[in-house]
């Protein structure tokens, strides 16, 4: 029977983040059983950062490709070579991706991370979800990261996985790593409802470790977000954007969808069933959220400095045209073409060519990876590194 692995992505944007990072990645490798693994996915401190993917065992890190990082859209490139690369891995070990968890900044509804401003985020929504999440189809998401619980971010996953796990306002520094049951996926059961409990101990067991007043992390079953989609844009005239529905000072433009339809119960009952069964009622993490949070978040309206990423989401072409939610000056929706298609530099044999040069300059070609990866599993005593 192979392993059950999680894929972390993780996007550190300052020495502050790489430290809080690194971290949580060793507290995560010790707590992970013998047959739950991590690949790891990691961008930082800085833009110019070398990225890598490694493969995370409970007793030792194996490095499988690393690549020159030069801005954000060299990290989307890059991003879609170690997808292939780690397809490439999977395939060999005859191994899927169960579990997807995301280390970052939110960047509003539009993405993650913040590189150098808020304006830019590291990347959108769209391209998250297209390149690091859908391909693997994975039976949970995770977030690290403020704002995820969103529609924008809730409704670009639908079809892409069956549990989700963020936090629809703000998200301390906190992380999901850090929890026991994390590194127990070897554990949980294959059916749907076995993934909602795994879920929900992880939500419990990360409630336990933060008090903080904002804190709103959820488990959202994502069967029913396209219903509440459907119902937000069918009665978008009744949601009553204000004071009482705004979730935090700090964001007067995010709110929750719940409070914001109070004059429909109908809708707030919609709503409630999003979350997971396992944590509607639960004294431990539900109860202890933010009474502002009573599901999933929604931007009242379409701020000028997100709409470049903003427009190109499944939540924008759902909503599009709705009054009030923009003031009909936006940007042009074409969608630059570097983050069209998730494929290797081809551009030019030269970029194709220094792509390779640098995965050999590193040593960590995967075919070498896997054969080691082999050797070890069958040996009774792993050699530390």
């Amino acid at each position: 029977m192979g392993h059950r692995n999680w894929l972390v992505f993780t996007h550190a944007a300052n020495h502050r983040d790489h430290v809080l990072a690194g971290e949580a990645i060793d507290h995560m490798q010790e707590n992970l059983d013998s047959d739950t693994n991590v690949f790891s996915i990691y961008f930082g401190p800085t833009l110019k950062s070398v990225a890598t993917l490694t493969h995370i065992r409970h007793d030792e890190r194996l490095p499988i490709a690393a690549l020159q990082n030069e801005s954000v859209d060299t990290a989307l490139t890059n991003t879609c070579e170690f997808t292939k690369t780690l397809h490439h891995v999977l395939y060999e070990l005859s191994e899927n991706i169960e579990g997807v968890c995301v280390w970052s900044h939110g960047s509003g509804g539009s993405g993650i991370g913040v590189w150098k401003r808020w304006k830019t985020p590291f990347m959108s929504c769209v391209d998250l979800v297209r390149t690091v999440i859908r391909p693997f189809k994975p039976r949970i998401v995770c977030f690290d990261a403020c704002y995820q619980g969103s529609m924008s971010c809730l409704y670009e996953l639908v079809g892409a996985t069956e549990v989700v796990v963020a936090s629809p306002g703000f998200h301390p520094y906190c992380s999901l790593l850090w929890t026991t049951a994390f590194g127990q996926l070897s554990k949980v059961g294959h059916a749907k409802r076995d993934f909602e409990k795994y879920a929900h101990e992880i939500a419990c067991q990360w409630h336990a470790m933060t008090a903080v007043y904002y804190k709103c992390l959820l488990v959202f079953d994502m069967a029913v977000i396209p219903d509440v989609a459907a119902a937000i844009k069918q009665h978008w005239d009744e949601l009553v954007f204000d004071d009482r529905s705004q979730i935090d000072q700090e964001d007067a433009n995010l709110h929750d969808v719940s409070i914001a339809f109070r004059n429909m119960p109908s809708i707030q009952n919609l709503i409630e069933k999003s979350i997971s069964q396992y944590t509607r009622n639960c004294s431990k993490c539900r109860a202890t959220c933010t009474r502002w949070v009573n599901g999933p978040s929604m931007e009242a309206r379409l701020l000028r400095k997100w709409q470049a990423p903003y427009i190109q989401t499944a939540w924008y072409r759902h909503i599009r045209g709705k009054r009030g939610f923009h003031d009909g000056r936006l940007i042009s929706p074409r969608r630059p073409e570097s983050a069209l298609h998730c494929q290797s530099r081809t551009s030019s044999g030269h970029d194709q060519d220094h792509a390779h040069q640098e995965f050999a300059r590193q040593n960590c070609l995967f075919d070498g990876y896997t054969s080691l990866y082999r050797r070890l599993s069958r040996s009774s005593s792993v050699v530390h590194n």
